[in-house]
């Protein structure tokens, strides 16, 4: 036994801290607080839009896909969303898991809104569509960007080329490889873009970005290349992104040969091996380029679809050679890119066809990719009244309740009650719909007559129940069963009577020349607890008109029916000269009955003899015999 409390104590022990956590949880929340909204992110968040990406633009499922969202003169951001964009996230299709996201650029004049931004969407389907939120309208809120996460561990170099400016360094980098660039000869910034800004390279005047030599831009695996250009010319050589210095050492290189077709070249340290496109890009559009390398083949990619290739087995050559963009650093400028390039991209992996489809897909025409939602409305628990219930009677009542406000979308709603205050043992099911402005109310039936009962109206919607105030009503008694009044003097009237069910209380009021009509009306004889009452100093030889009425105590319910009775008075004293005489009733009565007996015996007698006397007397009409 001993062991065994000795076992039990140590599980409590363990217990015990989980037990206090609980304890002190639901301590802080209660048991009637609303907690956020589970379909929310977050209510501090007062609006959203779902965006639907359209599985038909998916090349085969995609994982840590970063989609391109790009929303032109939005009215609702607009208004709603911070002027710098702050307060715009990305949740996934469960409404509360935050997405990586980085905004390329947001810009607002209260008014109306303009947002291109990226968002890596852990998993995008070709079979079903895939179902992202965009948060916003959050004025406290802070900056809720993640940049480099939105980049996965392939990803070494992501350039957006939005910068409005150049400097050394300046040409920032997306990835946590923060491989920035500075830019040579004044390149033109800040021109459109095919997703928001772009670099334009005249050609001729040895523009480029430098981006250094970076380890993470030299792999001995597969790699990828990737740039949008606006090509101008396509009458020679132009250079988009290289890691080649002359004569030595060679790397790589993305770009166009003199006849317009564009070319990935690889270099081992021996030999280049080339991927060229059979057709040529058509001028001044734009259009999606890539080279690939998987250690077995070279790739090149125009517009999302493979369109060379070459084989090549083996490792390319890492050198120290820079990566540049629109040109390189040591040719003596007859390679120099004319035209604007867009969202230039380094990955450390050979990426799949599907996902350089879907990437075409998304960047091409990102409102074909995907649809936008209209503006959905944070969801707020609702706030209800509990109204005075009505047609209380013996058995029924009818509960009330009103919905002030449904906190942003349809609700519905219940009843709860019991007998005891803060206590209800019974409700009602969830009824609705109903919005902002409704009453609502529910009939009870089977009550206990007499009795006080406790209830609150309730609302719900998705951000979870809310609860109006307690209200209290007391159903009615019945009224009296019976009501009898005796005579027992000249001043007193005994009264008795059988107590309605669920009465506490008997009400008797009495009047004289007819019965009161309510309870209020006449004069109170009794109110009390008890079934009897004799009423005295009442006058003598009066008729009085008694009526009884049921009460329940508490607020007070009256009965609806009553009982009624009358008695009279005995003759009271006579009083000559103010003094009181008492009158003997017999010594007054019997002689007059004696006399009155005597007087209709003499009468009697005499109709009798005259009867008599006229029956033996002769008529004067019959003649005489002889």
């Amino acid at each position: 036994m001993r062991i065994l409390t000795t076992h039990l104590n140590k599980r409590f022990l363990k217990l015990l801290p989980v037990a206090l956590i609980f304890t002190l949880i639901f301590s802080i929340i209660g048991p009637n607080t609303a907690l956020a909204n589970p379909g929310w992110y977050n209510l501090s968040w007062q609006h959203r839009k779902k965006i639907t990406i359209n599985a038909a633009n998916v090349s085969a499922t995609q994982t840590n896909f970063p989609v391109l969202i790009n929303i032109t003169s939005d009215t609702d951001l607009g208004s709603a969303a911070q002027l710098d964009g702050d307060d715009i996230l990305f949740t996934a299709a469960d409404e509360v898991t935050k997405l990586s996201h980085e905004i390329e650029k947001f810009s607002s004049n209260g008014t109306a809104a303009n947002l291109t931004a990226w968002v890596k969407v852990p998993s995008l389907s070709s079979i079903t569509d895939t179902d992202i939120y965009m948060y916003y309208g959050n004025a406290g809120a802070t900056n809720q960007q993640d940049v480099t996460n939105v980049w996965d561990t392939n990803f070494k170099m992501v350039q957006h080329l939005e910068e409005t400016s150049g400097g050394a360094g300046t040409i920032t980098d997306s990835t946590a490889s923060h491989i920035n660039g500075t830019d040579y000869n004044s390149p033109t910034f800040g021109v459109v873009g095919l997703m928001n800004g772009a670099f334009a390279f005249d050609g001729s005047s040895g523009e480029y970005v430098n981006y250094g030599n970076s380890s993470n831009l030299s792999s001995t695996g597969g790699f990828t290349v990737e740039a949008w250009i606006y090509p101008t010319d396509l009458n020679a050589d132009k250079w988009i992104l290289s890691k080649v210095v002359a004569p030595n050492p060679q790397e790589y290189f993305l770009g166009m040969d003199a006849s317009g077709h564009v070319s990935f070249q690889i270099w081992n340290g021996v030999t280049w091996r080339a991927a060229t496109t059979g057709n040529v890009p058509s001028q001044n559009t734009w259009h999606h380029v890539v080279g690939v390398y998987d250690q077995t083949r070279a790739r090149i990619y125009l517009d999302g679809v493979e369109t060379n290739g070459s084989t090549f087995t083996g490792t390319v050559a890492g050198t120290a050679a820079p990566l540049t963009l629109g040109d390189h650093v040591s040719f003596d400028g007859s390679y120099e890119f004319a035209g604007s390039i867009d969202e230039v991209r380094y990955s450390g992996s050979a990426r799949s066809i599907t996902w350089i489809t879907t990437s075409f897909n998304n960047q091409v025409n990102p409102t074909s990719f995907y649809t936008l939602g209209p503006e959905e409305d944070a969801t707020v628990t609702a706030t209800v009244t509990t109204n005075d219930a009505t047609v209380v009677e013996e058995t029924i009542a009818t509960l009330n309740g009103y919905l002030n406000n449904d906190g942003g979308e349809a609700c519905q709603y219940a009843f709860e009650w019991g007998t005891v205050t803060g206590v209800y043992t019974a409700n009602i099911s969830w009824t609705g719909p109903i919005n902002t402005g409704a009453s609502f109310s529910t009939n009870l039936i089977g009550l206990t007559k007499g009795q006080p009962y406790y209830y609150r109206a309730m609302a719900k919607n998705s951000a979870g129940v809310s609860y109006g105030l307690e209200v209290h009503f007391l159903t009615k008694p019945d009224g009296p069963v019976i009501l009898t009044a005796t005579a027992n003097s000249s001043s007193q009237i005994d009264l008795t009577w059988t107590k309605g069910t669920g009465a506490q209380r008997t009400m008797i009021r009495r009047s004289v020349g007819m019965y009161p009509a309510t309870y209020l009306d006449g004069i109170e004889v009794y109110f009390d607890t008890g079934t009897s009452y004799s009423d005295s100093g009442l006058s003598g030889n009066v008729t009085y008109y008694y009526r009884g009425w049921s009460e329940a105590t508490g607020s007070q319910q009256w009965s609806n029916t009553f009982v009624s009775a009358n008695a009279t008075t005995f003759a009271g004293p006579v009083t000559i000269g103010g003094k009181v005489y008492t009158v003997n009733k017999a010594a007054v009565l019997v002689p007059w009955i004696i006399f009155g007996l005597a007087g209709t015996f003499i009468l009697v007698q005499v109709i009798l003899y005259i009867r008599k006397k006229m029956r033996s007397r002769p008529s004067p009409h019959k003649k005489p015999q002889y």
